[in-house]
């Protein structure tokens, strides 16, 4: 048995069995993970970018837009674990 296969097998209950589907599954959901990353941060991207025109055209939020804008993009760096928020105008 070579040394990729005994990495890939554990003996559970006595009886050799596979984990390479597991290694599957578990490299498929990274994938999907990375992916959601990824979507967040060019959601978080447009939203940092809408608050900034905002700011431009609306400074004083007559609108209640930027409230809106923040918090979405506040539960974004909450979703991606992001601590360090740059300055947003409330």
């Amino acid at each position: 048995m070579s040394l990729h296969e005994e990495q890939a097998t554990q003996m559970v209950d006595g009886e050799a069995i596979s984990i390479a589907p597991l290694a599957h599954n578990v490299a498929f959901f990274q994938d999907e993970l990375d992916e959601r990353r990824r979507q967040l941060s060019d959601d978080l991207a447009y939203f940092e970018l809408k608050l900034k025109e905002l700011d431009r055209l609306d400074p004083l939020d007559f609108t209640g837009l930027a409230q809106i804008y923040i918090q979405h993009a506040e539960n974004i760096r909450n979703l991606l674990g992001v601590n360090d928020t740059p300055e947003l105008n409330a």
